[in-house]
């Protein structure tokens, strides 16, 4: 199905577009996400820096220059 779209006025009169995701493609997108994130995570090494899902931004920080 595709999204349904609604216009939210903005303060300086103009429209800016919203587009709703149906139920179904919801579905399929969290199903895409529980497939994709073991293969991409698994194939990222230890050093790499940048989100890291869970982990504070100071523990990166310390994590990044424990690797240096």
């Amino acid at each position: 199905m595709p999204s349904r779209r609604r216009y939210i006025p903005k303060a300086d009169g103009k429209q800016r577009p919203l587009g709703i995701a149906a139920i179904e493609d919801k579905i399929v997108q969290a199903a895409v996400v529980a497939i994709l994130t073991p293969i991409y995570e698994a194939n990222s090494s230890a050093s790499a820096k940048g989100f890291d899902r869970g982990a504070a931004s100071t523990m990166r920080w310390t994590r990044s220059l424990a690797d240096q």
